[in-house]
């Protein structure tokens, strides 16, 4: 039954981050936002929803604070999510924390 009720809950993370990248690619921030924090209510440990709401964070809302602890969080639940620490080092460049880059890519 456990196994059932994943294949659902992967079934349909996928689904929504395949809606969240259409609504990205048309611009629709605030809907695609809106997908990303429902697929952390379902799966709160998904780290490409964490990855995609730092980037929207950086790049589109402008709220570094809530697209650093975004993409720190995707680190931690996948290190190797290579996007986040490309998404973590634009980040910190753009925050001129260099000394925080430095750290990341050694």
């Amino acid at each position: 039954m456990e196994l059932l009720r994943n294949k659902q809950i992967n079934h349909e993370v996928n689904s929504l981050i395949l809606e969240t990248d259409a609504l990205l690619e048309s611009k629709e921030i605030a809907r695609a936002v809106e997908l990303l924090h429902e697929i952390l209510a379902i799966e709160p440990g998904y780290a490409m929803a964490h990855n995609y709401l730092g980037w929207v964070h950086t790049h589109f809302l402008v709220d570094y604070a809530q697209a650093k602890e975004h993409l720190r969080l995707a680190i931690l639940f996948d290190p190797n999510c290579h996007a986040a620490y490309s998404n973590m080092a634009i980040l910190l460049q753009e925050m001129n924390a260099f000394e925080e880059l430095e750290l990341l890519i050694t």
